[in-house]
């Protein structure tokens, strides 16, 4: 959006993947075993240089504590606390 007639670049770009086995019922199919894997890039420029995208691992804590957001909501308190921590 624009504002004061500049555009907007947000601080950062996050992603969040919970990797599940194929099948179906996917909420049946999270576990405490499930891979999460979550990123905090800032958007910077020249943040890719001398690195990989593993330097920004964190946790889906850190995500949500910075967007407002609320992820995983529907599973049960224990083991969504479990997988975003």
């Amino acid at each position: 959006p624009l504002e004061n007639g500049y555009i907007l670049v947000p601080e950062f770009c996050w992603k969040i993947i919970m990797v599940l086995p194929e099948g179906e019922d996917d909420l049946n199919r999270v576990s405490a075993n499930t891979q999460i894997i979550s990123v905090c890039i800032p958007n910077q420029q020249g943040c890719q240089q001398g690195g990989s995208w593993e330097m920004y691992e964190c946790t889906v804590n850190y995500i949500e504590e910075i967007t407002q957001l609320d992820f995983f909501e529907l599973l049960e308190d224990s083991l969504e606390e479990l997988l975003e921590s």
